[in-house]
Formats: structure tokens, C-alpha cells, sequence
């Protein structure tokens, strides 16, 4: 109920640029160009990438996280970020969090996809620890893979850092059948990480292996 809630409220005011806090549920077109904080960190310097896909930015519903730091990125129009048979798609989202020396760890969690044949989804986060990305990271780089059937990963960086640049990539293969991912979560969170949050998220992952990635 609350996830369409703010669907509602990204459709009723979609016409808003995000330029101050907080962080709200709006398509990442409106996000692109502007910053906004959830739990005291900024995002900004948001990108996108199609991949190949005709999925655009502004099909991109982006659902800041409740709890967290973080972000859902959905994809409701039919088909979602897709490759057909024989065909492989890499779609991507960035962005760069500032005043980030809270967040101490990141996270990704390949919500919701399926696939049929011999294809395969996966999605990546990578990360400049205290620097960008752009030009190759002269902070620190780390990298979060899942792909199934694990569909949820973590880490902890070991001290703070800012800003924190961050590029989700997908990688869709559609193989011999076809392969689509629909919604992924990903981004920051401050330890100690919530113990509920990570049931839950391990939880959420075992559903989805279940019933979401499926051939």
C-alpha cells in the first residue's frame, strides 16, 4: 500500500524538480539534473543509460527507501528493462552521494525479473569510495554482483567516506528464450546495518527466487 501510495504522489506531482529535500517518489528524469537528500545524505549527478532497451528515464519510477539511504528503481511499463532471444541489453543508473561519512556499507537487490530459456539477468554496483568514478576511481572501488539465484548482496566499507560514486549496471541476456529485470534496489546504509532490515531483505530475496525468477 505505501509503494503505490507514492506512486500516486509521483504522478500527481511529476511536474516538480526535485531541488531540496527530501528525496521523493518521482521518475528518475525528474531526478536527472537535480539533488535531493534522503537520510542526511545528497544524492545527485544522476545518469541513466538505456542499454539498448526502450526503456527512457522518465519509465524509471525511483522510490527512496524508508529505511535506508537508498533506492527501488521500477519499471512498470510492460516487458521492463528486456532482451529477446539471441540479444543481450546493459541499461545503467548513476548518481553521486555526498555527505556521506554516516553510510558504511551499500547493498543491491535484484527485485523482480524472469527469465525463459537459456536466459539470464545480473546487475552490479559499483562504487568510488571517496572519489568519482569518471576517469577511472582514484579513491577506493569496491563491486557488488548478484545474479541468480542469489539475488541480494552486501558490504561494508571499514570507515567513511565522501563523496561515494555510485553506477548500478544491468546485464540482460536473453539467450535462447529471453530475459527482464523490472525493479532493483540499491545504495547505502549506516552501521549498524538494521537486523530486521537484513531478515527481511534475505527473506524478500528467497520469495523472489521463488516466484519472480523464474523460466
Amino acid at each position: 500500500m505505501f509503494r503505490f501510495l507514492l506512486a500516486a504522489a509521483a504522478l500527481l506531482g511529476g511536474a516538480q524538480e526535485l531541488t531540496a529535500a527530501p528525496c521523493v517518489a518521482a521518475s528518475l528524469a525528474t531526478y536527472i539534473g537535480t539533488s535531493c537528500t534522503n537520510f542526511g545524505v545528497t544524492f545527485t549527478a544522476w545518469t541513466y543509460t538505456a542499454g539498448g532497451t526502450s526503456i527512457t528515464a522518465a519509465d524509471v519510477t525511483v522510490f527512496p527507501s524508508a529505511a535506508v539511504p537508498a533506492f527501488e528503481f521500477t519499471v512498470f511499463t510492460p516487458g521492463g528493462w528486456s532482451a529477446g532471444a539471441g540479444i543481450t541489453r546493459t541499461p545503467s543508473i548513476g548518481f553521486t552521494a555526498e555527505s556521506s561519512s554516516a553510510a558504511t556499507g551499500s547493498y543491491v537487490f535484484l527485485a523482480f525479473g524472469t527469465t525463459s530459456g537459456t536466459g539470464t539477468v545480473a546487475a552490479t554496483l559499483n562504487e568510488c569510495l571517496g572519489a568519482l568514478l569518471a576517469g577511472g576511481c582514484l579513491g577506493t572501488s569496491t563491486a557488488l554482483t548478484v545474479t541468480p539465484p542469489t539475488l541480494f548482496a552486501s558490504n561494508t566499507f571499514g570507515a567513511s567516506f565522501t563523496p561515494i560514486d555510485v553506477r548500478l549496471s544491468m546485464t540482460i541476456i536473453g539467450g535462447t528464450g529471453g530475459a527482464q529485470i523490472s525493479s532493483i534496489e540499491a545504495g547505502l546504509f549506516a552501521v549498524p546495518e538494521p537486523r530486521t532490515m537484513s531478515l527481511m531483505t534475505l527473506a524478500l530475496g528467497i520469495i523472489a527466487l521463488r516466484k519472480r525468477i523464474r523460466s
